[in-house]
């Protein structure tokens, strides 16, 4: 490690100020950074969400370039005040807002951006920051304690590899954070299509609204609801209690976990048990507040109506006063009952500032009626698509949490000295390879989350899926009945659907000629498509496609996407070579047989004598695009065959 210099910031950083902004330029114009966005991120967000109607002055005085440190200029507390967000990047015509601080850079090698994140986030920097803050009615910072403030940095190379270092695991956690998001995003629009739209699977697995399923007026719930489904209010499914009011330096004979509204909302579904607070209690105290499986914790004040699940409640958890415990009667319900609470949650955040609760209570929470179904098989099959979605939203926080604090455990070490960065990575970049396991997206999209499709349904599904295929590729120039087949086992593939697979070899790659031969009569009955002359042509229903197809494919369709879009512009020949690449490659994987590139282009050249007019470059190009994209096989479906009495 090299010696480490004194810097006054001031020399290596000029101090600007932000916009002030009038209400009636907010929601339109350009990209705006905000507090919010500085006070929640070590570096700035990829896209600023917030957009303000700036002028070109603004726009030149208050740019956003590579490099520049953003610092929360005022706060309510000292501990939110010199909070800090670097810049990894120009963002053209952005400007900042005026509770803001910006520090651009004087010099190009004495600070390194991705290291200053770090050290201006640490406890020492935050140590010297509040200390030297002035604080009256509010916290403040300004230009005259900047000049007082001192830097301790190593050289730059030095700080490059540290930077490099943490960044790499900071990314790691936005990673999980990014898919966590999708995934939640996902959970509620399926608890949206089955218990708001009511086009949850009908007997026949077809969406039951828009398939003209009975509908009748409730006037408890003011709308129209499944026939046969009742309004039932949450004090008929559970049963609430307040958080316990404690005294923390009272003492006990035994120490407890507890959940504090801030722990609520920090989190978006489950509670993060690293963070919560450990106390002492008398036993009785304890068992009087503890959580359980059947707990729904929903805060009362501070961030009214959030709504959080526990991941771990067998270890003492407890939640506070400001917290109400809703204990479900029936467990099977508690999916259903939680996405409901989700949604008061986002009507309460969406209200105006003077109308907003500022507190929930029991008995508004009782009162509460949401839409039930007396056929308790529609509740269950939907937590057969809820569950692994949660687990793997559980999965991915607790991986987040290890590395938040693998992060929070390395910066002291690595800018004091104590853990160096090995010599031949300095100057280069660093890649993390131990903790590849823990945050990469081919956790989630490399196993599909199980499709709940029911064998009944899986001939008018896989009609479904190949209805989204022609309605997206009905214009390709290229979209021949061969690049139709091998989107159609793609797609079936890689979301994991098994729709009666009934793929066999055929020379230009697997085939299903049952489907095939089937197809286009099946869109024409349901007035989706109509072939003429090896072209589709939208008859008068072609819009119904899209409700069936996300009842049932809704927790795939971002793989789907993918998928659709990296073939939307190949030609026939490279649907085949993707399609027949990833059936050898599968069918290694499920006889448990070598996986290696060699192997992979042998069994495609075997395929058929068809396959010789492909170059070795051509494969090896294509399965590298594979695994860019996280097409990868799992061994999913059965092994691809020789249909019988006939050959290849």
């Amino acid at each position: 490690m090299s010696d480490f210099k004194k810097y006054k910031f001031s020399e290596l950083y000029e101090m600007s100020s932000g916009i002030s902004s009038k209400p009636e330029q907010a929601g339109h114009g350009f990209p705006f950074l905000s507090f919010k966005a500085v006070f929640n991120n070590y570096f700035l967000p990829d896209g600023l969400e917030d957009l303000m109607d700036t002028s070109v002055r603004d726009r030149n005085s208050s740019s956003i370039k590579k490099g520049d440190i953003f610092l929360t200029r005022t706060s309510e507390t000292l501990d939110e005040l010199g909070m800090s967000s670097v810049a990894t990047k120009d963002y053209p015509d952005a400007t900042f807002s005026g509770f803001l601080k910006r520090l651009r850079p004087l010099q190009d090698d004495v600070t390194y951006d991705k290291y200053m994140a770090f050290y201006l986030r640490s406890k020492y920097f935050r140590k010297i920051m509040t200390n030297n803050s002035i604080m009256t009615l509010r916290a403040s910072l300004n230009e005259q304690i900047f000049s007082y403030l001192n830097l301790i940095l190593p050289d730059y190379e030095v700080q490059k590899s540290i930077g490099d270092l943490l960044y790499s695991v900071n990314q790691k956690i936005e990673v999980n954070n990014k898919i966590n998001s999708e995934l939640e995003a996902i959970a509620k629009m399926l608890y949206d299509y089955w218990f708001v739209q009511f086009d949850f699977p009908n007997e026949e697995g077809k969406p039951y609204k828009a398939s003209g399923g009975e509908m009748e007026y409730n006037e408890v719930l003011k709308r129209e609801i499944p026939e046969g489904w009742e309004a039932r209010s949450l004090g008929q499914l559970g049963e609430f209690k307040n958080g316990i009011n404690y005294d923390p330096k009272a003492g006990g004979d035994s120490v407890a976990r507890i959940i504090n509204v801030r722990n609520i909302s920090k989190s978006s579904t489950f509670i993060e048990n690293n963070d919560l607070d450990e106390l002492e209690l008398n036993v009785k105290d304890i068992n009087k507040y503890l959580v359980n499986e059947h707990s729904i914790l929903i805060a009362r004040s501070g961030n009214p109506g959030a709504t959080r699940l526990i991941n771990d409640y067998k270890h003492n958890t407890i939640y506070c006063g400001f917290i109400i415990n809703f204990n479900i009667e029936n467990i099977t319900d508690k999916f259903l009952i939680f996405y409901s609470l989700k949604d008061f949650e986002i009507n309460l955040s969406q209200q105006s500032n003077g109308t907003i609760m500022k507190n929930v209570n029991q008995e508004v929470l009782k009162g509460m009626c949401i839409s039930y179904p007396q056929n308790v098989n529609i509740i269950r099959s939907f937590n057969d698509i809820i569950t692994p979605i949660l687990s793997k939203i559980s999965s991915n926080q607790k991986q987040k949490q290890e590395l938040t604090s693998l992060r929070d455990w390395l910066l002291p070490m690595l800018m004091n000295g104590q853990v160096t960065v090995r010599q031949p990575y300095i100057g280069q970049e660093v890649t993390l390879v131990p903790f590849a396991m823990a945050a990469e997206p081919v956790a989630v999209y490399g196993r599909a989350i199980k499709l709940n499709i029911p064998d009944k349904s899986k001939v008018f599904a896989k009609q479904v899926l190949g209805g989204k295929i022609v309605s997206l590729f009905k214009d390709d120039p290229n979209f021949t009945h061969i690049k139709f087949q091998k989107l159609q086992y793609l797609a079936e593939h890689i979301a994991e659907a098994d729709l009666d697979l009934n793929y066999y070899f055929q020379t230009a790659g697997p085939h299903d000629g049952r489907f095939m031969h089937t197809i286009a009569d099946k869109l024409k009955n349901s007035k989706w498509f109509e072939e003429r002359n090896y072209k589709f042509y939208p008859l008068e229903k072609q819009d119904k496609i899209d409700g069936y197809y996300q009842g049932y494919f809704a927790p795939a369709q971002d793989r789907l996407k993918k998928l659709f879009h990296l073939l939307s512009n190949v030609t026939e020949a490279e649907a085949e070579i993707f399609a027949t690449l990833y059936a050898v490659w599968n069918n290694r994987i499920i006889l448990k047989q070598p996986i290696l590139e060699t192997d992979i282009i042998e069994d495609f050249y075997k395929w058929s004598d068809r396959k010789l007019q492909y170059s070795k470059e051509q494969l090896l190009k294509s399965l590298e695009i594979l695994r860019i994209n996280q097409m990868v096989p799992t061994g999913f479906g059965k092994e691809i065959k020789t249909a019988k009495n006939k050959s290849k």
